[in-house]
């Protein structure tokens, strides 16, 4: 009898609940979503339970835009681990040249290029010739897609670059170039670059020339290494030659671990660092140089493995490419895998996702917590002119 007026007086406390404090049940009918996917548009979500909820073209390959860096991410993850971090090498030879050697860090900031010219002090006041050593990726490596302007986003790659491969300026009330990062000087190096554009102020590609881009990071280091009272000869120059006697001074390893630098490439959709990583996946399982060839072949052997080579397509990493293909499906399973590292995605409100954006294309993959405590994770292409993504997730939304 007493565990009867128990279980009365837990109903009697349901009955009065708030309905809004009672979790609600979803609500999702794929029939709804028919009007809002064209024929040329592909659409998939998937419960906690790896049961898809709606499927529509989802077994066709598109073109992925930038939600592709969540593969390059995945891979980058795979082959290198969360904990990796990218490292430059100042050596000295029988020269007495300091020898800088690059290994494709994508987050060779000037602040960063400022503290290896403070730790290179330390070891040495003055040398010969600076020479900028980039055999570990090969030289030219063309990236499909990528356009000779001075968009920030057809920046190339490179194994020792400073940057991302840009610069940022602006004009003083003088009408002076001036940089407007205050810890980046605006070099005569790159002043030169800014007199070829029309633009006034802003953020543009310093070169798609690789030795270029090599030879700028080469002048911050010096301007930094002057400012810690080192001297050399000031002839900063490019060369692959292998120096037998080179004697290690300083390995600087980035602040920056592989996972901190992928969140950054998801969050701000860098082009540069996704084929920085991508390229990089390819010399640790191929051995250096790297080259695009090696780069594509490891990602077609990482798909293979886990059961996706029918179903993603890349030529490089950034998803700026319209020869990269992938189905919704592959996509969704490829979200399955990223599950663990969500952290790194971009987060606003329910939604932890990745976007992607090409003339004519929209695309958005990733997971959304619903009303009932779940988690589903969600995939939408789209190329039909007239339809939205925004349709698309506002449905998804109301419906979870």
């Amino acid at each position: 009898m007493r565990q009867f007026f128990q279980f009365l007086f837990l109903l009697s406390g349901l009955l009065l609940l708030n309905p809004d404090d009672i979790p609600a049940k979803t609500g999702l009918n794929p029939e709804d979503y028919s009007p809002l996917v064209g024929h040329l548009d592909s659409l998939l979500i998937v419960d906690s339970n790896d049961q898809p909820l709606v499927s529509i073209h989802a077994n066709v390959p598109r073109i992925p835009a930038s939600t592709l860096k969540l593969v390059t991410a995945l891979m980058a993850i795979h082959h290198m681990g969360p904990d990796y971090r990218f490292a430059t090498d100042a050596s000295l030879d029988s020269k007495n040249n300091l020898r800088i050697r690059g290994y494709g860090d994508p987050l060779l900031t000037s602040e960063m290029l400022n503290e290896l010219a403070r730790r290179i002090s330390f070891r040495t006041r003055k040398f010969q010739d600076m020479v900028l050593d980039t055999r570990y990726f090969d030289n030219p490596i063309d990236i499909p897609g990528l356009e000779t302007n001075t968009e920030p986003y057809n920046a190339i790659a490179g194994a020792f670059c400073a940057n991302f491969n840009t610069i940022a300026f602006k004009k003083d009330h003088n009408g002076r170039y001036i940089s407007d990062e205050p810890q980046t000087p605006l070099l005569p190096f790159a002043i030169e670059k800014i007199k070829l554009t029309p633009i006034q102020s802003g953020r543009i590609t310093l070169s798609h020339d690789p030795i270029e881009n090599t030879r700028y990071a080469g002048h911050l280091v010096a301007y930094f290494l002057n400012r810690h009272d080192v001297t050399f000869s000031n002839r900063i120059r490019v060369a692959n030659d292998v120096e037998s006697s080179e004697r290690l001074i300083v390995r600087f390893e980035s602040p920056h671990t592989l996972a901190a630098i992928a969140s950054g490439m998801l969050a701000f959709s860098s082009n540069f660092i996704a084929n920085q990583l991508f390229l990089t996946c390819g010399a640790r399982v191929y051995g250096p140089p790297a080259t695009l060839d090696k780069a594509v072949a490891a990602a077609g052997t990482f798909c293979q493995k886990l059961g996706l080579s029918n179903g993603i397509h890349m030529v490089e990493g950034s998803g700026i490419s319209r020869q990269n293909h992938m189905t919704a499906d592959s996509l969704g399973r490829i979200l399955k895998l990223f599950e663990p590292h969500i952290d790194l995605m971009r987060h606003e409100g329910r939604e932890w996702f990745k976007t992607g954006t090409l003339d004519g294309i929209r695309t958005r993959a990733g997971f959304i917590a619903g009303r009932d405590g779940s988690r589903y994770r969600f995939v939408v292409m789209i190329n039909t002119p007239g339809k939205t993504v925004d349709a698309v997730m506002k449905k998804i939304h109301e419906d979870l």
